[in-house]
C-alpha cells in the first residue's frame, strides 16, 4: 500500500512524497537468484494495479533482455553503457537505470523491482496512446 504526503515548500510548490507500508525488511531484500529475481510478485506491481499477465509479460521480457545479454557478454560489453546512458536520457530518472543495471548484473533489492516496474509503467503512458481508434 502506498501512501502520499504533500509538503508545501518555501517557494510554494508542493513536494509529494510516497511512503510504503510494508514490512520493514523486505523491500530491501536482495535477490540474487533468477528465480527470486523473477518471480511475478507484489514488488513487481506499478502504481497501477496491473493483470496477472501483464506483469508476467513484463518480468519475461525483462529476464529476456538479462539473459540476451548474458549470452553475449563479450560482444555486449560496451553497449551496456550506451544503453544505460540512452535510458537516462529517455526516462529522466538515474535511479531507475540504476536498478536496471543491477537487474541486468543479476542481483537487485525488491524495491528496486517495484521502481523498475513504476517507472517503465510510466514512460509507455507517455510514449503510447490514450485510446487506439477501433479498440474500444
Amino acid at each position: 500500500m502506498i501512501s502520499q504526503l504533500g509538503i508545501k515548500s518555501d517557494e510554494g510548490i508542493f513536494v509529494h512524497f510516497y511512503t510504503e507500508s510494508l514490512r520493514r525488511e523486505e523491500p530491501y531484500r536482495i535477490c540474487a537468484h533468477p528465480d527470486d529475481i523473477y518471480i511475478a510478485g507484489d514488488f513487481w506491481q506499478p502504481c497501477v494495479t496491473q493483470t496477472p499477465l501483464g506483469i508476467t509479460l513484463f518480468v519475461c521480457c525483462l529476464r529476456s533482455l538479462q539473459s540476451f545479454i548474458k549470452r553475449r557478454e563479450g560482444q555486449m560489453a560496451a553497449c551496456i553503457p550506451q544503453l544505460l546512458r540512452r535510458l537516462r536520457q529517455w526516462l529522466g530518472f538515474p535511479p531507475a537505470v540504476l536498478a536496471l543495471q543491477h537487474l541486468l548484473e543479476g542481483i537487485v533489492f525488491n524495491f528496486e523491482k517495484h521502481l523498475l516496474a513504476n517507472t517503465f509503467y510510466q514512460w509507455m503512458r507517455k510514449l503510447l496512446p490514450t485510446n487506439i481508434p477501433g479498440m474500444q
